[in-house]
């Protein structure tokens, strides 16, 4: 199953609706697009994060966004929860996620899959624009917890809030090691490449934010059946050149410690795609969905969703 928004450009139009597709053959085809989101005078989307939960259910955000102020320069948005149990009924939106960390004119949502603790709760990362933030392009990154299933989330961990600007966090996904810690990788707007901490209390303390070798933006980590770490990530090693912006994969052996780039698996026009999501398929295959650089224009041109099947294979 993939979710994805349909609009008629990239977030230029306060307009957009969410639709699910769903495939019964591992990815070959795919039913028609399903609305399950929309509403005059928002842009409706989702990213990277749809998740299946230990009891089969399954959970996904839908991002309600607007322009607002005189200018409309200022981007405001908030995130909702919803739940199937087979993909083709889902449930109302729940309550809208807001925190006292949040910009009240700004924008705050998830990305990255929610992980089950020990605990019970849920976990998903979440960035937005901090509280009176000086510049619109200061970020603040936590985790937020659910008690309830994903009906309601309340409690938080900061991961980093940027006063500076000199790192921007946003995007990121987080992966359970072997020995009990999380993984998040982040995307790090200021410095052009994936950061990472680590977490070995189930998120309610993290490390320093610290580089990786990874070129990247939109992280998204699996772990492959050799135990090794796949990340899939929009490459923004030199954003402009055609030929070096699009989806870019690397692998860690050490538990993020090190990454080896294996390449792209896709290039594209221009660096407005990417958003990689990935799922382990039975066979010891691997599904990647993402969308493609939009043309013939970056911002208002069409795009595609498209979607690769990987295999792990020996060295």
């Amino acid at each position: 199953m993939v979710a994805y928004r349909c609009g008629p450009d990239h977030h230029i139009t306060d307009a957009g609706a969410l639709y699910v597709a769903r495939s019964q053959d591992g990815g070959g085809t795919w039913s028609a697009g399903q609305p399950i989101a929309a509403e005059p005078g928002w842009n409706i989307y989702t990213n990277h994060g749809m998740t299946r939960l230990g009891d089969g259910t399954l959970l996904l955000h839908g991002i309600w966004g607007k322009h607002i102020g005189e200018a409309k320069k200022e981007f405001y948005a908030r995130a909702r929860y919803t739940k199937s149990h087979d993909g083709f009924l889902w449930g109302e939106w729940g309550r809208e996620l807001d925190f006292p960390f949040l910009s009240p004119t700004g924008r705050g949502f998830p990305y990255g899959k929610i992980h089950q603790l020990a605990s019970g709760r849920l976990m998903v990362p979440f960035y937005g624009t901090p509280l009176q933030a000086t510049d619109p392009g200061h970020r603040v990154l936590a985790v937020v917890y659910s008690a309830d299933g994903g009906d309601t989330w309340g409690e938080f961990s900061l991961l980093h809030n940027d006063t500076k600007g000199d790192i921007c966090p946003s995007e990121t996904d987080i992966i359970r090691l072997a020995d009990g810690r999380y993984l998040a990788l982040i995307r790090a707007n200021a410095r052009r490449r994936l950061y990472r901490s680590y977490s070995g209390d189930e998120g309610n303390t993290w490390s320093s934010l610290e580089p990786t070798a990874m070129p990247g933006q939109c992280p998204a980590l699996l772990r492959l059946a050799s135990g090794a770490l796949l990340c899939a990530y929009r490459d923004v090693s030199q954003v402009g050149a055609a030929a070096d912006s699009g989806v870019a994969c690397a692998l860690s052996r050490d538990e993020g410690q090190s990454w080896d780039p294996l390449g792209y698996i896709y290039r594209g026009a221009n660096a407005d795609c990417a958003y990689p999501s990935m799922v382990a398929l039975p066979e010891g295959r691997i599904f990647l969905t993402f969308y493609t650089a939009a043309q013939p224009a970056a911002a208002t041109g069409s795009c595609e969703i498209r979607g690769l099947l990987l295999e792990e294979r020996a060295p």
